[in-house]
Parts: C-alpha cells; structure tokens; sequence
C-alpha cells in the first residue's frame, strides 16, 4: 500500500549492497557484515552489539555518529536540571539501564541507517571509485579523539552537575531543618521526624540531620527506627560522642 513503509527497506537488498558499505565501516567490518546480511532473514531488525550495550552514548561517538552522541548528552543534561530543581536531587544511574539495553538490541540497526545515509551523500558527489572509497575510510571507522573529547565533556558534566545538586539541595534543606529544630525543640516530634524525612539526602548525608532524627525517634518511643538511624549515622562518624551516648542511652532504655 502506497505510503507505508516496511522495516525491510532500511536494510540492504543483497550481498554487493552490504559490500559496497563497508568501507565506511572500517574496523569490525566482518561483523557488521554478517549482521546486517542477517536482517533479510529476521522478521525484525533487531541484532545483539555488546559495544554498544557497554559503552551506550559514548559507542555513538566511537562510531563517529557525534550529533547522535552529544544530543543524547544535552537531553541527559537538561532532565537531570530538571531533576534537580524539582526534586532536589541528581537523577539515579539506574534510570539509563533500559536506554544500555536498547542501544544493545538496535545498535546494528541504528548504525546501519547511519552508514547508508552517510554513504549515499558520499555517491552523490561526482567522484571516481577510489576517491569515493578514500572520502568513506576518512569519514567513517572509529574515532577514539572523539571518544576522549567526548569523555572530558561527561566529566565536566558531572564535576558541574554535582555542585549544581549541592548548591540546589542546601539552599531548599537549611531553612527546613531549622524549622525541624524548632518544632523538636517544642516537642513535636512527629512533625519534625517527617521534615527530616523529607529533606534527607543520601548523596549528602548531614551527621546533624542523622542525631536529630534519631533522637526524635527515641523521644517518642520508636526504638527500632531510632537505632536504624543512629547506625546510620555512626558510619559517618564512628567516633561521633552524641552518636554513641545516644546509642548506649537506646540499648538501656530497651533493657
């Protein structure tokens, strides 16, 4: 039917197409040869590539697909800020598990759109077989200056996006522990308990915030949280004397 497309289409048609790419491909071409010679006998296009599962964003760049590369870094910037001003808090790792999973699954697909794209512009000019073969070599293989400047541009990213979650978190967590402060100082616990749950941060764990939680626990009887949370904090600061008197005046309490 006129106006849909099948997968089949992005795929080379035979044996001499997938030829006629490689030596854009440059390093690995046996490989990719095979998959992509594999796509016509697959009801989908999806084939596994352990480099681009590994090393996800940073296969991109190696791959010279850079536009590809530094857009999936500016996306991971911005919701990471966004993340941060909302949520006070940088974004888990975690959360990029499935993109490694996907790039795994369709890197032999992606890059193949890739090759063909770039290869077909390269025919598109009027020049002889060996000059469109060098201009292929040269614009295709790998890049591992590109791997590195992209490298020190993720690590600036991180060393900036650290500092950034710092200086968001402390400015929204000082004014609310010291309203906890003030309601534990009035007795009431229970409001200042669920402060202090709100505006701990694992990434920056504050001692203070770990005694003061904890001793509002006690106040009200919870022990079982109340040691939870001065076992948490004696590993910040197993020599901490408040931690340990706190700790020892819990164990006498239960007894």
């Amino acid at each position: 039917m006129e106006g849909i497309m099948d997968y089949s289409e992005h795929i080379p048609n035979d044996e001499e197409q997938v030829q006629e790419l490689l030596p854009f491909v440059g390093k690995r071409q046996e490989f990719y040869s095979k998959k992509w010679a594999q796509f016509k006998n697959q009801k989908n296009n999806l084939s596994w590539n352990w480099a681009a599962f590994l090393l996800g964003f940073v296969w991109l760049v190696y791959r010279k697909m850079y536009l590809y590369g530094y857009l999936a870094l500016a996306i991971i910037i911005t919701v990471d800020i966004i993340y941060i001003l909302i949520l006070k808090e940088a974004m888990s790792s975690s959360v990029f598990a499935g993109t490694f999973i996907i790039f795994g699954l369709s890197g032999n697909q992606f890059y193949l759109d890739f090759v063909k794209k770039q290869v077909n512009k390269i025919k598109q000019a009027d020049l002889g077989e060996s000059e469109r073969i060098k201009k292929m070599k040269k614009q295709g293989g790998v890049s591992w200056k590109g791997v590195l400047l992209y490298l020190v541009v993720f690590i600036i990213y991180s060393f900036s996006i650290t500092l950034l979650e710092e200086k968001v978190y402390v400015s929204y967590m000082e004014p609310l522990f010291l309203q906890a402060v003030q309601l534990q100082q009035e007795d009431k616990h229970a409001e200042a308990i669920s402060i202090y749950k709100e505006i701990e941060n694992k990434d920056y764990p504050i001692p203070a915030l770990y005694y003061n939680l904890a001793l509002s626990y006690f106040q009200i009887g919870d022990r079982e949280n109340a040691t939870k949370t001065i076992q948490t904090l004696l590993k910040l600061t197993p020599e901490d004397k408040d931690a340990l008197e706190l700790k020892n005046q819990i164990i006498l309490d239960e007894e």
